[in-house]
């Protein structure tokens, strides 16, 4: 893959993790708190796509690349209704789809030595490390009540239930 459909691919990615954002965030409507954490990060997916606008230009007017619109990241926008946890662990797997994308960058503007290209990098980069962790908090809070149910051998037995008129039931 060259480099301009690489950038496209990058920028498809950031704008299907927002998607992702935005749609957690309509599902979940009663959390408030994450809702406008969620929409916050769906904005800074579509930043990113923006900040690669001037980079793709600059490179699919050098005439490189396939001119291939393939979405080398898969469709990552697709999430599961119902199960936070499910949609949560979609979106941090999106979000290292994206990271990685961004390390690849890095690469490459480095061996070119395209400072607009490492600046985006950099501050994308960052973001995306942000996204990341608080993704993963929440991963974990959302596992606790969801999985770490005790198993059924774990379990407090129930008392046996004693019969009327038994003499542990007189006071």
């Amino acid at each position: 893959m060259e480099l301009p459909q690489y950038l496209r691919s990058l920028q498809q990615a950031e704008l299907d993790l927002a998607r992702s954002y935005d749609d957690v965030a309509i599902s979940q409507p009663d959390d408030h708190d994450s809702t406008g954490l969620f929409l916050a990060l769906a904005r800074q997916g579509r930043e990113h796509a923006r900040a690669l606008e001037p980079l793709r230009a600059r490179y699919d007017a050098t005439g490189a690349g396939s001119g291939d619109n393939e979405n080398t990241y898969g469709d990552v926008g697709q999430l599961h209704r119902h199960v936070p946890l499910v949609e949560l662990q979609e979106l941090y797997l999106s979000a290292c789809l994206v990271d990685v994308g961004w390390s690849v960058l890095m690469q490459v503007g480095r061996r070119f030595e395209d400072r607009d290209l490492i600046r985006v990098v950099e501050h994308c980069t960052s973001e995306t490390g942000k996204q990341l962790a608080w993704i993963k908090t929440r991963i974990k809070h959302a596992s606790r009540p969801a999985l770490l149910r005790p198993p059924p051998h774990r379990r407090r037995p129930r008392p046996p239930a004693v019969p009327a008129g038994h003499p542990q039931d007189q006071p």
